[in-house]
């Protein structure tokens, strides 16, 4: 368990925190390696001595493969579903969205999503709140948020197009084709230390068939970028299980009422997604 403990709290002066140094030297766990680039996938010892960067808890091997586990189900799961009321409900899905005014999008959201962050550029905000030093007090709606930062109601309400990508790219590609963007998204939060992290000396598959299962510490396959560790790995897992969750929300309410025995009716879903702005991004043609 986190060491640290709040020992006073008077504005303006920020939170101050405490800890013994026999729990804290108990909670310290050293990293398989400690070169800058693996500084992305465990904290170095000496940041643990920072309430921000201790870890929130130490799972075992088993304790961690179940997570994992978990999160993948739900990855999986929630991405088949999307796709087969995509592959059914296309044309009423893109029809009832686009007719709806942004106000009627947003208030479509909240309802569906009420813990969607209203407005962009979360983590520049964020930063500048005093919620951000109360390591011991974090809100399962924030950390939601925060993993997703890029993720927000201006941004789905404005565009339609923008929820129609979204459906599209998160469908049509399986979720270790997103993992470098989903990482890449947590760069800030990971180095301020904004999200509580867990620890476990296992890394995770970050492609293929194997993608989100638990292996041991292999020093090539790190640095290449084949595995990452598990404390970094999990919130790059968490983050597209929580989008995978949203989207479906999203689009069950946006099909409120539709009838469930409709045949398949996509025509105009395959006529948007075949146009060369939907087309896959980042690929290589050799």
């Amino acid at each position: 368990m986190n060491p640290f403990f709040l020992v006073q709290d008077q504005e303006p002066d920020p939170p101050f925190y405490g800890f013994t140094k026999r729990t804290l030297e108990a909670s310290i766990r050293r990293p398989p390696c400690e070169c800058p680039e693996c500084e992305n996938s465990f904290y170095p010892v000496e940041k643990q001595r920072h309430a921000q960067h201790s870890y929130h808890l130490r799972l075992s091997d088993a304790a961690a493969e179940r997570n994992a586990r978990s999160l993948m189900q739900s990855i999986h799961r929630s991405r088949d579903e999307l796709s087969n009321r995509i592959r059914v409900f296309g044309d009423v899905l893109m029809s009832r969205w686009k007719k709806r005014s942004q106000a009627k999008r947003a208030a479509l959201l909240k309802e569906a999503v009420p813990d969607l962050e209203e407005q962009q550029w979360l983590i520049p905000r964020y930063s500048y709140t005093r919620e951000r030093l109360y390591m011991r007090e974090r809100t399962a709606i924030r950390r939601h948020q925060l993993l997703l930062p890029w993720l927000n109601v201006q941004v789905l309400k404005t565009n339609p197009a923008v929820l129609f990508a979204v459906l599209h790219y998160r469908t049509a590609y399986p979720p270790q084709s997103w993992a470098p963007f989903d990482n890449r998204q947590l760069t800030f939060n990971w180095a301020a230390g904004y999200i509580d992290v867990d620890f476990c000396l296992k890394c995770v598959v970050m492609y293929g068939d194997h993608y989100g299962s638990l292996v041991d510490w292999e020093t090539n396959a790190a640095h290449r970028g084949d595995t990452l560790g598990y404390p970094r790995a999990m919130l790059v897992l968490e983050a597209q299980a929580n989008l995978l969750e949203v989207l479906y929300n999203i689009v069950d309410k946006i099909l409120e009422g539709v009838d469930p025995l409709q045949l398949p009716r996509a025509k105009k879903w395959h006529n948007l997604i075949s146009h060369k702005a939907f087309r896959e991004t980042g690929a290589v043609k050799f």
